[in-house]
């Protein structure tokens, strides 16, 4: 039923059920039976859920932690060493599609930076992904979903003090924030976030709230500067329709860690005009909790238009020349793009997911492909997945309206 070896005692309950002569005793047996092998499959889902490392930790604690000086970005938290530990102990168990050695990268010269990194397994072993046509697809317990996934593939559940939610108890979030890994890494500590993944109603793959903060959570409790979170909505290359966050570990710095801004109105910027792709960029004013609603503010305006888009979370340098010197802060980047509609391919070279958009290009091409990938040949795969500038120029001005609005009211409701 569930893969459980029966215990010699189940065994034996079971052979003298058989001995049995009379209908009422077999009656009797029969129930003896079927509680049995309740309690031993009830026993062992206990023990199951027992074993999985709970990491708890102070909200408020790691918020004054949001910045990293640059001297010391390399340092490793608790939540590192546990992450990676844990990590590579999965690995060693043989719990992963393939197992990823150190995959090949480089950085292509020119002024962007971009990472090339050469994943050949991954292109050919990962799960098949899903067809989507809208950002809103209702959940389908029908397909795959993360309630699905082995036991063995839940690294942590992570356990914040929380304070910001008022209408459910510290217990209907105890055991439902699951640190998972993704069976087919990118890179070193690739895992997957999936808040509330025990509750009985799926959440589709579109950010919530409690979902956003969480996924801030996640990168401020690393003290690593290569270590960054990302989120592909529906019709921008996710492949499972169930609320997720991807984080790891880069090679080498992400260059969207340090390409220039352009103010907007209060904590909103966008990307310069001399990269690759348009993308609002939310500033970090010091706290988690209210950086999380100003990028809610601008993923309400993409959901409400129906535009897929894709959201990276990293440290980099500080937007302003004047707070946050000589650190390393929270920025968001929120690139709305054109909906890829169907079924998710791995191209020759690379697809343009949010990883690709930060900068680090995953390509599961051979090694010819791999070494004479250049910024010239990169830039025409960003150019298709935009959108044209009258959009761009509505969105705008929906967004900026949002900043400005005096009401108080969630951008989006918590789930």
């Amino acid at each position: 039923m569930l893969g459980l070896p029966l215990p010699r005692k189940l065994r034996v309950l079971i052979k003298r059920s058989k001995l049995c002569s009379s209908p009422l005793n077999g009656l009797l047996s029969i129930s003896a039976l079927c509680a049995g092998i309740y309690f031993i499959v009830f026993s062992k889902l206990m023990r199951m859920a027992s074993d999985t490392q709970v990491f708890k930790y102070d909200r408020e604690e790691i918020f004054l932690s949001g910045g990293l000086q640059k001297d010391v970005a390399d340092n490793m938290s608790q939540f590192d060493t546990a992450i990676q530990q844990y990590w590579q102990a999965a690995m060693e168990h043989g719990y992963f599609r393939y197992n990823l050695t150190k995959p090949a990268s480089r950085v292509l010269p020119g002024p962007m930076k971009f990472i090339a990194l050469h994943n050949v397994d991954r292109g050919k072993l990962r799960r098949p992904p899903e067809a989507f046509t809208h950002i809103q697809q209702p959940f389908d317990w029908d397909k795959f979903h993360f309630g699905k996934v082995k036991h063995r593939e839940v690294l942590m559940k992570l356990l914040p003090h929380i304070r910001w939610i008022q209408s459910e108890t510290h217990e209907d979030h105890e055991y439902f924030n699951d640190v998972l890994i993704n069976d087919s890494p990118i890179e070193f500590a690739h895992v997957l976030l999936v808040p509330h993944r025990g509750m009985t109603d799926g959440s589709p793959q579109i950010v919530s709230e409690y979902g956003l903060r969480l996924a801030v959570d996640l990168l401020l409790l690393s003290s690593h500067r290569n270590w960054f979170v990302v989120f592909n909505s529906l019709c921008a290359f996710a492949s499972v329709n169930h609320q997720h966050y991807q984080a790891m570990y880069s090679p080498s710095p992400l260059p969207v860690q340090a390409w220039e801004t352009v103010l907007v109105c209060n904590s909103l910027y966008r990307l310069s005009d001399t990269y690759h792709s348009f993308a609002f960029v939310v500033s970090w004013r010091g706290n988690g909790d209210q950086f999380a609603l100003d990028i809610l503010r601008v993923l309400k305006v993409l959901v409400a238009n129906g535009i897929a888009h894709n959201l990276v979370l990293v440290r980099g340098e500080s937007v302003s020349s004047i707070l946050y010197r000589n650190m390393l802060v929270p920025r968001a980047l929120i690139f709305p793009r054109k909906h890829f509609v169907g079924k998710k391919q791995q191209s020759s070279e690379f697809n343009v997911a949010a990883l690709e958009l930060a900068g680090m290009l995953v390509m599961y091409g051979d090694d010819a492909e791999f070494e004479s990938m250049t910024e010239a040949k990169a830039k025409p795969h960003f150019a298709d997945s935009q959108l044209n500038k009258s959009v761009l120029d509505g969105l705008m001005q929906e967004v900026v309206a949002e900043f400005n609005s005096t009401a108080e009211e969630h951008p989006l409701p918590s789930s």
